[in-house]
């Protein structure tokens, strides 16, 4: 049963990073929480792809395919200013994966 863009709930939080060790270390760390069922349901998407994309092309050569076009995922995040009962600051975030753009196709 695929999952809706919409019915996707991964989410996590930020927190302020209290053990930076420079200007580069980041100003926030966390984690994102992502279900079994979303990521079963990223990948029987990216096999239909796959599978279009053979019959669009039943000869295609896969070493030429543009793989950053094929092989990624980007997330569209959203993020709520929080306030710990300690009262240290903390960023509620969520993640939707977007809805496919026709420019995703390697070739």
């Amino acid at each position: 049963m695929a999952i809706k863009e919409k019915d996707y709930k991964p989410s996590g939080s930020l927190f302020t990073n209290e053990q930076r060790r420079g200007e580069n270390s980041p100003d926030y760390n966390g984690y994102l929480h992502i279900t079994s069922d979303v990521l079963d349901d990223l990948i029987a998407k990216r096999k239909k792809q796959v599978m279009e994309w053979e019959q669009q092309k039943p000869d295609i050569d896969w070493s030429k395919v543009d793989k950053d076009k094929m092989f990624h995922l980007d997330m569209d995040l959203s993020g709520w200013k929080k306030i710990a009962k300690s009262g240290k600051p903390w960023l509620r975030i969520t993640a939707n994966v977007p809805k496919e753009k026709e420019s995703n196709k390697p070739f």
